[in-house]
């Protein structure tokens, strides 16, 4: 017996071994049949060059809407909280360096909102003209810094400020009474007591019945000559069966030419649900007046009609 063969023949038991490992099981195997028959979207019917780019909720449920099912992707951010993106890296999908891992949830989601800016500068020259000039677009930032402790306010977990143009705007998340003495909507803040259970537990306190709610609170301010201070602009919430999120920020004046107190600010908030979305689209004008612009899937004619006014 040559030594090759000998070889081959001692390699026989590994080979037999790894296969019995890696075969699936002979007895007590799961029930497969309730997803048998059924066509799946991988991470959602999406189309990147759209509005349901892969792994979002538009993209899902576009699948369901479809009678798909649906597989998506999940990983850790770098401050431990589930993801769903499916590369490793960014750069694909939000034009940035890094892996999904080394940023912390806010600073994935900033990055993300890239893949947003075209989109909200392209509504915003449809409704407002070719004509207008861009003087910032989130997150393209400036002096953006965390608010310290001492800097919060009733309610307030963390927080940070960043300039865009020539505004300020103040991002916070808090935590607002949710019962039924009051709305979340009503800006009540919680006491000192809720905070610090609710930084020990928060996933006992998400739910509903908890009598509390996280929220993004975002206000702004302009910089220049006659500003009227902090101007109270929008909340943005979740829910087991809707979602709020801040897509897009930017300022700009009707033209290059145009004097600084023309200067606009514009922050977009999209309610993502489980049939329709709405697009939220607020207004901060230099003399601190906040206009609203809805624009309702159900119900178009409206935001036009609105953004004329």
């Amino acid at each position: 017996m040559t030594k090759s063969v000998r070889t081959l023949l001692s390699l026989i038991p590994c080979i037999g071994g790894y296969l019995f490992l890696v075969a699936p099981r002979m007895t007590h195997r799961p029930d497969r049949t309730p997803f048998c028959g059924v066509f799946y979207a991988h991470r959602g019917l999406f189309d990147n060059h759209s509005d349901a780019p892969e792994n979002s909720i538009p993209a899902f449920r576009r699948a369901v809407e479809a009678g798909y099912g649906i597989e998506l992707d999940v990983q850790l951010s770098k401050d431990g909280i589930p993801v769903v993106f499916h590369d490793a890296g960014l750069k694909r999908m939000c034009g940035v360096d890094g892996n999904v891992w080394e940023y912390t949830l806010e600073e994935l989601q900033r990055n993300i909102h890239k893949n947003n800016e075209s989109a909200g500068m392209r509504t915003l020259r449809n409704h407002l003209g070719d004509d207008i000039a861009f003087t910032g677009v989130w997150p393209d930032v400036k002096d953006e810094r965390e608010l310290e402790e001492a800097e919060l306010l009733d309610g307030e977990l963390s927080g940070y400020v960043f300039t865009v143009g020539g505004y300020t705007i103040r991002s916070a998340v808090c935590l607002y009474q949710d019962d039924e003495e009051a709305d979340y909507t009503q800006r009540v803040p919680v006491g000192q007591d809720a905070i610090a259970q609710y930084r020990e537990e928060s996933w006992r306190m998400r739910g509903p019945g908890s009598g509390v709610r996280e929220v993004q609170v975002v206000s702004a301010r302009y910089n220049g000559a006659g500003s009227d201070g902090w101007q109270h602009i929008c909340i943005a919430a979740t829910s087991i069966r809707w979602d709020e999120s801040i897509n897009f920020i930017a300022a700009l004046k009707p033209a290059a030419s145009a004097p600084a107190e023309q200067e606009v600010l514009f922050i977009l908030k999209q309610y993502t649900g489980d049939s329709f979305g709405v697009a939220h689209w607020y207004k901060l004008s230099s003399d601190g007046n906040v206009t609203e612009y809805s624009e309702h899937p159900y119900d178009p004619e409206s935001f036009e009609s609105s953004w004329r006014d």
